[in-house]
């Protein structure tokens, strides 16, 4: 597989070189490009979540003088292979799509689409309880388009995308049932307008359905899940230095979740005594206010961009119930019970994420121009007291949960582990990248 993946990217590169170089007129101009990119999600010292994905590009451009007179189209492909040998979390994905684009003086409209595998057995907690699907595969596409048009004598600019997605799986195990998620439905949209004076608005909302079903395909219980935020910025550009701006922003966001399921002897029929029946329901809404901002420097070739998003939950409404009723057996009478699920309020949580890119592109030939690209992700919670108890007692109660044990030298020396600890901070979300240009 990878000797068939360099020598794709071999050829790849000579025949960008060798069109880079066809004289196709003096208004007309073809620009390919290859990027490749690994990197970690999560690193820690016995196991680690990685992946490395791929990039090429094409774009024939008839330029003019003119900008509303300018024609161009691009068609680009990507091929992504994450893996995981975590105990929590252990499985591969594979992922391909490719999309186009077309632009035309105001207007620029794109497509795209692709799908996604996952080859083996993909198990989320190895331990007690655990979840795991295998023969999981699904197909996505998008469409979207920006705009640019003057309105009271000024400029404005609104772009769209949307994003629709299903995906199936063929088999699964959730452990305490005979159950598979399946049929997942995704959807989404989001939408900016870039108004004067470096005002923008945005938004986005989507959606996801999944059907919980046994392997003949009996239904056992549904979730969906929904989400939607509008965002307000504003950009300054600082004259610290050339190419220096800072965009900060604030919005509110809203997080909403349902489920409900029942098992009965009739689905569960190898592991359901002594039950008759098990089921019950959970609706919660949470409500986010929400800041962050983007800095962006740009200095000859060197680009650097920090976007960082705080997030504060300050209304959670949450309700859960369950039903469940005893077979009648010389041992059970048959008796029933319902009742409210504990479940936690995570009003007062905390939420904090960001991205930091620093790039530099430099010209090695007029056909060869390399870009390298660090990527650094973070992400942080600082959950309510009521969500920590909660998840103390869950815990507890799955205390049979593999946890991989810690190295020799960890557990020996505070000095190592110190230094594993830091490692696992710099090492998990950072990626690197490569881009050359033709």
């Amino acid at each position: 597989m990878k000797k068939r993946l360099f020598t794709v990217l071999a050829l790849f590169l000579c025949a960008g070189t060798a069109f880079s170089q066809i004289a196709l007129g003096s208004a007309l101009a073809l620009s390919p490009s290859i990027e490749s990119r690994a990197g970690f999600l999560l690193y820690e010292s016995d196991n680690a979540s990685w992946f490395h994905t791929e990039r090429f590009d094409a774009s024939l451009a008839i330029n003019s003088e003119n900008p509303k007179k300018r024609r161009a189209f691009s068609i680009g492909g990507r091929y992504l292979y994450a893996n995981s040998d975590r105990a929590d979390l252990n499985g591969a994905l594979r992922l391909g799509y490719a999309d186009t684009a077309f632009e035309s003086g105001f207007f620029k409209v794109r497509a795209g689409g692709g799908a996604f595998a996952i080859p083996d057995e993909l198990k989320i907690l190895s331990g007690t309880p655990r979840f795991s699907v295998a023969d999981s595969s699904g197909l996505f596409a998008w469409t979207g388009g920006k705009a640019d048009f003057r309105l009271f004598e000024k400029d404005w600019n609104i772009s769209a995308d949307f994003l629709f997605g299903k995906a199936n799986v063929a088999s699964g195990d959730m452990y305490y049932f005979y159950g598979r998620p399946d049929n997942f439905l995704l959807f989404g949209g989001k939408a900016s307008v870039a108004a004067p004076f470096g005002i923008s608005f945005f938004a986005l909302a989507g959606g996801l359905f999944v059907d919980v079903n046994t392997s003949e395909d009996a239904s056992v219980g549904s979730l969906s899940a929904s989400l939607c935020a509008f965002y307000l910025a504003k950009e300054f550009e600082l004259p610290l230095a050339d190419g220096f701006s800072i965009k900060p922003f604030a919005g509110y966001a809203r997080l909403r979740a349902n489920g409900s399921g029942w098992l009965t002897s009739a689905t569960q029929t190898y592991s359901f005594f002594p039950y008759r029946y098990v089921g019950g329901g959970f609706d919660e809404e949470a409500h986010f206010v929400s800041a962050g901002t983007s800095f962006f420097v740009k200095k000859g070739g060197f680009k650097f961009t920090l976007d960082f998003v705080y997030l504060f939950c300050f209304q959670n409404n949450y309700s859960g119930s369950y039903a469940y009723q005893y077979k009648k057996s010389i041992f059970f009478n048959g008796s029933s019970d319902t009742g409210s699920l504990d479940m936690p309020d995570v009003a007062g949580s905390h939420l904090f994420a960001g991205i930091m890119e620093a790039s530099y592109r430099f010209k090695v030939h007029k056909h060869f121009v390399p870009t390298i690209k660090l990527t650094k992700m973070i992400a942080a919670a600082i959950l309510s007291q009521d969500t920590l108890d909660f998840l103390d007692g869950a815990s507890s109660s799955y205390s049979t949960v593999s946890v991989p044990p810690s190295s020799p030298a960890a557990s020996s020396s505070g000095g190592s582990s110190t230094m594993e600890t830091i490692k696992s901070a710099l090492l998990s979300g950072t990626s690197v990248s490569v881009k050359i240009e033709f």
